[in-house]
């Protein structure tokens, strides 16, 4: 210690700077955990997870009116749209449990525990499920509450001064829309960016917050729950008031609603009237682009198509699908936003109309789905579906192709009342096509030869015979010229 001592004493600033760097590497892991490992519930926001939707959930019902409350799934008959049918709902695997209990202390009597949790909604831009809840705390607190199926749940705004909480539903954008009493009015309240707000782990001391947006039903009253229904590129609030047959149409462009005469809905035995108010509908949800609202008291299941909808005349037909569903009540409807109903749950058709679905089958392009009235006769959509490396040949009855073919445009007769007849695309493979490559074969002109006969050797003609050839003269010349010079020398010598 001593030497240490002394040591700081010669290099004070080394040392310093020594220490510094230490404490340095000790806070920086100590950071990334606070940053990686937040702090959970109170605060943050982040103790909620998103619901998984890349399995169909189905139809969801929120039940309050056990401990803890329960979200189950409508899990149809196989006649489920038969007047004995059995739909019921059941858990889902594992189940979705909510416990009232928010400070967990096992008591259910607490300020902060959950009397009524209703308005549930998943929203489409966080992923995340909320809803709307009340409190026992004396000052009658009311609240917008997210949850996840692990039980988490956290406070996210509080209502100001409402009297009724039982509905909510979201659009598209995130936005947040619940009916509600306000004093002696009945209104929808719409708050925006729901997903931005942090939580907190319980609702105490949360002051309140005021809606982006309102609008007056026009009744007195408010639905029991409510959905989203888009028709020409326009997102409407539909819901059906209690104890009144029409149906509310909200504009969510400016909060304007209209009562709508729902007095030519259609049954599924063919009969006309307006739904009955069947201890209030609720459950809503939004489907391919159909909404659709439960009865409370089991009396079925009702969809609001937008060609069924006459803002003009003040009309709009429902089409009841499902003549019976299990009794409820605490309850309200909830689906993952993206998710299709109508093949993977095999929901029937609606009354009144037939329905014929096509399926590309592994293709792409499939034609839309035809609603006409029940037993017409049709022409099958000329359009052709399309698929890599095959071509469409016909559509059948059946997905394996056993059942009876159709080509494109054939004539064919829909189904009967409230039924749904599915055609499926087949299929032929595309030959395999092999390409050989062939070696180029290049020519080139070679020039004519042109040959010329050269004379060969000439043979001497046999003596006598002929002229005489050519050396014989020169030897003759030869022989006179060494005569002639003889000669001469014998003429010099004389």
């Amino acid at each position: 210690m001593q030497s240490y001592t002394k040591k700081c004493e010669r290099e004070p600033d080394k040392m310093i700077r020594s220490f510094a760097k230490r404490a340095c590497l000790f806070c920086i892991p100590v950071f990334l955990m606070s940053w990686v490992f937040p702090g959970s519930a109170s605060g943050t926001g982040d103790t909620v997870d998103a619901i998984d939707c890349s399995s169909p959930l189905g139809l969801l019902q929120l039940f309050f009116n056990t401990e803890p409350a329960e979200v189950k799934s409508l899990v149809l008959d196989s006649d489920a749209g038969q007047s004995n049918a059995n739909n019921v709902y059941e858990s889902l695997n594992p189940p979705w449990l909510i416990s009232k209990d928010v400070d967990g202390n096992g008591s259910l009597n607490d300020d902060v525990d959950i009397s009524e949790l209703n308005g549930a909604a998943i929203n489409p831009i966080d992923g995340k499920a909320y809803a709307t809840a009340s409190t026992k705390e004396s000052n009658s607190g009311v609240y917008v509450v997210r949850f996840d199926r692990d039980g988490d749940l956290e406070f996210v705004m509080r209502f100001n001064n409402v009297t009724t909480i039982n509905n909510g539903t979201f659009d598209s954008q995130g936005r947040f829309y619940s009916g509600a009493r306000v004093g002696s009015a009945f209104l929808i309240q719409r708050w925006d960016n729901l997903a931005d707000i942090v939580g907190q782990s319980t609702g105490s001391g949360m002051s309140l917050t005021a809606p982006s947006a309102t609008g007056d039903i026009g009744v007195t009253n408010v639905p029991a729950d409510i959905s989203i229904l888009e028709m020409n590129g326009v997102e409407y609030v539909v819901g059906r008031p209690n104890n009144y047959s029409t149906l509310m149409l909200m504009d969510t462009r400016d909060m304007s609603a209209l009562a709508l005469d729902t007095s030519s809905s259609v049954s599924r035995d063919g009969t006309t009237g307006a739904p009955p108010n069947g201890g209030g509908y609720g459950a809503a949800w939004t489907y391919e682009g159909s909404a659709y609202f439960s009865q409370n008291n089991g009396g079925g299941l009702w969809r609001l198509n937008p060609d069924d909808v006459d803002a003009a005349g003040g009309s709009a037909t429902l089409r009841k699908v499902l003549s019976t569903t299990a009794i409820t009540q605490a309850n309200d409807g909830l689906g993952c936003p993206s998710e299709s109903i109508t093949e993977d749950q095999a929901l029937p058709g609606s009354a009144g109309q037939a329905t014929l679905v096509y399926h590309a089958n592994g293709g792409e392009g499939d034609p839309d789905d035809l609603a006409t009235s029940p037993d017409e006769s049709v022409n099958l959509s000329k359009l052709e579906p399309n698929k890599d490396g095959f071509s469409f040949t016909s559509w059948n009855s059946s997905e394996d192709g056993s059942g009876t073919s159709y080509g494109a445009g054939d004539a064919f007769v829909m189904p009967g009342d409230g039924e749904t007849d599915h055609l499926h695309a087949q299929w032929i493979q595309n030959p395999v096509t092999t390409t050989t490559e062939v070696p180029v074969t290049t020519t080139t002109e070679v020039p004519a030869t042109t040959t010329t006969e050269v004379p060969g050797p000439q043979t001497l003609p046999a003596t006598g015979s002929g002229s005489p050839s050519v050396p014989l003269i020169i030897m003759l010349i030869v022989v006179g010229g060494a005569l002639l010079l003889v000669r001469r020398s014998s003429s010099d010598s004389t």
